[in-house]
């Protein structure tokens, strides 16, 4: 699994020539937003544009979205929704201004990376529920 995180507009990156311009049209994509309105347009334009299928949405807040940011969620958000590949990850405040550091995650926050994980690898998850029987 590789994790990038480019730090430059969509747009930039789908018509770079550059390695994360070539990964996102071989590697399995994971999207990530906020759950907000103008977050939800944009994920919808981008998986609109994006020439691989979108393996996941991690949206960064609520599990319950407020129904203004549900209604402004287009077919391809409400798609992935219905069929389990979009992912809460809740806010941690205080990660909002620390950053990470070498202090373990909050619960919440563990939750959602292995919900991501075992979506993505879902080889992971058989493997380890192995281990644990």
């Amino acid at each position: 699994m590789t994790v990038v995180d480019a730090g430059w507009p969509a747009a930039d990156v789908l018509t770079a020539k550059s390695w994360p311009t070539r990964l996102i049209t071989t590697a399995q994509v994971v999207v990530a937003c906020r759950a907000t309105v103008p977050g939800a347009r944009q994920v919808e334009q981008l998986l609109a544009t994006l020439p691989a299928r979108v393996a996941l949405v991690a949206a960064l807040g609520p599990t319950k979205w407020p129904g203004v940011v549900s209604a402004s969620c287009g077919s391809q958000i409400r798609a992935l929704r219905a069929s389990g590949h979009l992912v809460a990850v809740l806010v941690d405040r205080h990660l909002d201004v620390t950053g990470l550091t070498a202090n373990r995650l909050p619960k919440q926050l563990a939750t959602a990376g292995r919900d991501l994980a075992e979506r993505l690898l879902p080889d992971l998850s058989t493997t380890r529920q192995r281990r644990a029987g």
